[in-house]
């Protein structure tokens, strides 16, 4: 990926709230990626991650499953 196009992705991975951004060759990861998905993902040359903290308080609520704080929490993260 052209540095240039980094930079933007990732400043626009923090505009809207990311506090952890990476990007990877596709082709690095292919042993990782689930069989439902490996055909299309080998036709993009990167995978982009972007990743969102969840609430300390929250997550400390867990004991060995979700549970619906953490499911409403995952759910209201993964909406913006």
């Amino acid at each position: 990926m052209k540095a240039g196009n980094y930079q933007r992705l990732r400043e626009l991975a923090g505009q809207q709230g990311a506090d952890i951004f990476g990007v990877a060759a596709t082709e690095k990861l292919a042993k990782y990626i689930d069989p439902e998905i490996a055909e299309a993902a080998s036709q993009m040359p990167h995978i982009i991650s972007i990743g969102i903290r969840l609430q300390k308080s929250v997550l400390n609520t867990l004991t060995d499953a979700p549970n619906q704080i953490y499911k409403t929490h995952y759910r209201q993260v993964n909406s913006t």
